[in-house]
């Protein structure tokens, strides 16, 4: 943005006749034994001056605010066609561990903007059983390892209230993360933040009592929906 608080195209040329600029004018007329009307003039040439090199600054500056603009649009579009490529990445050493990666259905109704269940934002809990593996035979004799999960039956998907406190901590984590990901507006992030921080800080969530526990999960569920 410009350095200069005001357009100096809009700014008028002061009358330095005008008796509150006689502390001004005074000490020019009694060091040049000169008349007042002449200081005046000085005066105004001077400022007018001035206001010259700061209509030019002001162009250089709003050039420039432009140039910038049209620059940050061309990469908004680049970013828009090519999101892959502008993606953040943490400089850390390559995990040992599986990937915590959150359900195709979750991550479409993030990017829609849409309510999603914390159940599908995984979460070492009931991602772990998942991770074991069976070895199985096929039609020809030949084994194989493959996901214990694909053996069963569907896990049934637990709802919001029915979490524990860990799961909760887990996903939140994920599904802020999914969030910024998505491109949700941080003012939208942040009160998701707040949120989860003050059911985590509150008195309830270290209560012995197990009904008080469950009602603030219930809360939170009823309030994130």
């Amino acid at each position: 943005m410009p350095n200069l608080a005001q357009n100096p195209y809009e700014a008028a040329l002061p009358n330095y006749l005008l008796d509150h600029f006689f502390p001004t004018r005074q000490p020019l007329v009694e060091g040049f034994d000169i008349m007042q009307e002449e200081v005046a003039q000085h005066l105004m040439a001077i400022w007018q001056a001035q206001n010259t090199l700061d209509c030019q600054k002001w162009d250089a500056e709003q050039q420039q605010h432009a140039q910038e603009e049209e620059h940050n649009a061309i990469l908004w579009d680049e970013q828009k066609k090519n999101w892959n490529k502008f993606l953040p990445f943490a400089d850390t050493q390559i995990s040992i561990m599986p990937p915590i990666l959150s359900s195709s259905l979750a991550l479409w109704k993030l990017c829609k903007g849409k309510y999603c269940k914390l159940f599908f934002l995984p979460t070492k809990t009931w991602l772990m059983p998942k991770l074991s593996l069976a070895l199985t035979q096929d039609d020809q004799g030949l084994h194989t390892f493959i996901p214990i999960v694909a053996t069963r039956v569907k896990q049934s998907v637990i709802e919001d209230k029915d979490l524990s406190w860990a799961q909760i901590d887990e996903s939140t984590h994920h599904i802020l993360q999914a969030m910024k990901e998505n491109r949700w507006d941080q003012k939208h992030i942040d009160s998701h933040l707040q949120f989860w921080m003050a059911l985590g800080a509150h008195e309830w969530r270290h209560d012995p009592d197990k009904t008080t526990k469950q009602a603030l999960i219930i809360y939170q569920a009823t309030v994130w929906k």
